[in-house]
């Protein structure tokens, strides 16, 4: 469990998906959010510095498809099994 903060003016509690690379971009990691009062998953890019933790939202378009896409593939089903 993990709490976002929104540019310091709210808060929401998150259980954390998983965190996971895409093919195709290097370098570059992603975590899956899910907050604990909504259903709507939350994609962003994760850094780590250090002690600290860095999301970045995913402004490209074309990237936000890959890394959606990769999430699904990962993800998707899980609790079938």
């Amino acid at each position: 469990m993990t709490k976002l903060l929104f540019q310091k003016f709210f808060a929401v509690e998150c259980g954390i998906l998983g965190v996971f690379e895409v093919e195709g971009m290097k370098g570059k990691e992603f975590i899956a959010l899910l907050p604990l009062e909504d259903e709507t998953v939350l994609l962003y890019e994760y850094q780590e510095n250090g002690d600290d933790v860095e999301l970045s939202v995913i402004e490209d378009d074309d990237d936000f498809e890959k890394v959606s896409n990769t999430f699904y593939d990962l993800f998707d089903g899980e609790d079938e099994e």
